[in-house]
């Protein structure tokens, strides 16, 4: 009996609130060509500046359907130690649509005499969220 009056009055109570929001992650099934989009601290590991561009487009003849543009550029600073990157994102799914600038910082400190390295990294962005509709 207490069971069935907690499942009334959580019902009752979400009803009372009103609008539910949520929030859909992006999907990325390419990111080991793009390693620096999932983690800031491979910033700066090449020896030269490194630009990648992905596209995932899914289920192309659906209206709505999730497509994903990623662009991303990080290099070394002149000191060695230290690398940055920036990466652009797009994301559309259904009648949302995010956008993402993000820049990373990674630091990285040679352990050894064969130039093997831990790194460590921070990655901070800002999100734009836009609910267009379905034309």
């Amino acid at each position: 009996m207490k069971k069935q009056i907690a499942i009334t009055l959580s019902s009752l109570l979400l009803l009372l609130i009103g609008t539910l929001k949520a929030q859909q992650e992006t999907q990325h099934s390419m990111y080991f060509f793009n390693p620096v989009l999932l983690n800031p601290a491979y910033a700066g590991s090449q020896e030269a500046i490194q630009v990648t561009g992905t596209v995932r487009d899914q289920w192309t003849n659906l209206k709505g359907a999730p497509k994903t543009q990623v662009l991303s550029i990080h290099s070394p600073l002149k000191t060695e130690n230290i690398g940055i990157g920036l990466t652009v994102l797009n994301d559309q799914l259904g009648v949302t649509k995010n956008t993402g600038v993000y820049a990373d910082l990674a630091y990285s400190i040679k352990v050894n005499k064969k130039n093997n390295r831990l790194a460590f990294g921070v990655k901070a962005g800002v999100d734009f969220s836009d609910k267009t509709f379905l034309t």
